[in-house]
């Protein structure tokens, strides 16, 4: 081929690929608006797990069109510049014949769409659905090779035989049902309904000085100490919680412990949380490779009486756990997490943190009024 002649053919080679790449978005765009208008069916609005199906079709429909949009615009400015280029060009078609989507693209796109559909909702109908009160334990990992607190953010209840009337009943509430977190407020003064609240501002305030808790900055420090498997019993119940210089009085069992805290640096496998009536243990659980994170619930039994699934980061965040009578109450961020009934620890006990592996930070802990 001449040349010049193979010169030219290659810019209009380029421009027809541009040109049938711009068509075909163009048809992919029109069938995601489709796809993205939801109007009610002839008999009325979907049922409430339809309008879940509907709304995560509609969300993966509007990012994929965002996506197509914008590559139709990087498409569209590369042939415009082009056509400057080389002003023949300009109006030539895409190809002698109009593309056409390849009918084996449309029935892949549509059948990965279709079981990533299917994936989303299996997974939203299980979250939702109230758990079992004695889950199947998961096999743990050898002791050697994976700290006791792995153990915790990923098992299941261990409680007494379901024929003990004492035996403890779990209503776990989906994360995924939960709102923008609330920002965490200033340490507030006492006032009415507030039994207790930790003041740093001078140094530890009767706070100990042990198991890698200090004061600095007016905040209350652990250094994320590491303490060894025999700081666990059964791998399941933290023996180096700090109690708080406040006991609540004897038959004052129903009270609230309530703290602002902030992983300071993520652990690859560490723990923290709350400790009311010396007995029960609620917090955070961060374990495994990819980050796995979980809150949970806990007695000195030892067993795990609620786990569910708790996105971490290093934001301040309000931890609570509200006790009345058998009832407890755990709640992230305003948020329930998981309620436990429990009738086998009734006493008012102490209360306090415990921590494990996790660099925190402690801004305010309170106990009120349940």
């Amino acid at each position: 081929m001449p040349f010049f002649l193979k010169r030219r053919s290659e810019p209009e080679a380029e421009y027809k690929r541009v040109q049938q790449e711009i068509e075909r978005l163009e048809r992919v765009a029109a069938l995601l608006q489709n796809v993205e208008q939801t109007p009610e069916g002839p008999d009325g609005p979907p049922a409430p797990t339809d309008q879940s199906v509907t709304r995560l079709r509609v969300s993966i429909a509007h990012q994929e069109l965002a996506q197509t949009l914008g590559q139709l615009e990087t498409l569209r400015a590369r042939a415009a510049g082009m056509e400057l280029v080389h002003p023949e060009l300009k109006g030539l078609p895409a190809s002698p014949a109009p593309s056409r989507v390849r009918p084996s693209f449309l029935v892949g796109s549509i059948a990965v769409f279709m079981v990533g559909l299917m994936v989303i909702f299996l997974w939203t109908f299980g979250q939702s659905v109230t758990p079992a009160p004695v889950p199947p334990q998961a096999t743990a990992p050898p002791a050697s090779a994976t700290p006791p607190i792995a153990q915790i953010a990923l098992a299941s209840s261990t409680s007494l035989p379901a024929s003990q009337s004492n035996t403890p009943t779990v209503r776990a509430i989906s994360p995924s049902t939960t709102t923008t977190p609330v920002v965490p407020t200033a340490p507030r003064d006492v006032q009415p309904g507030t039994r207790y609240v930790a003041n740093w501002s001078l140094g530890p305030d009767g706070w100990p000085s042990t198991n890698g808790w200090s004061v600095a900055d007016r905040m209350l420090t652990n250094d994320g100490s590491d303490f060894g498997d025999a700081n666990w019993l059964s791998g399941l119940w933290n023996l180096s919680w700090v109690a708080a210089p406040f006991t609540p009085e004897a038959g004052q069992s129903n009270y609230t412990v309530e703290a602002e805290m902030r992983v300071v640096e993520r652990p690859e496998c560490g723990s923290f949380g709350l400790v009311a009536r010396g007995l029960y243990q609620a917090g955070a659980h961060i374990c495994g490779a990819a980050g796995v994170s979980a809150f949970s619930m806990r007695s000195r039994a030892p067993e795990v009486m609620a786990t569910v699934p708790l996105e971490m980061d290093d934001e301040w965040h309000t931890y609570r756990l509200e006790l009345r009578g058998p009832v407890l109450r755990a709640l992230f961020d305003n948020v329930l997490l998981a309620e436990v009934t429990d009738n086998r620890f009734a006493a008012a006990g102490r209360v306090g943190l415990w921590d494990d592996h996790t660099q925190l930070a402690v801004r305010a802990f309170r106990v009120l009024d349940q």
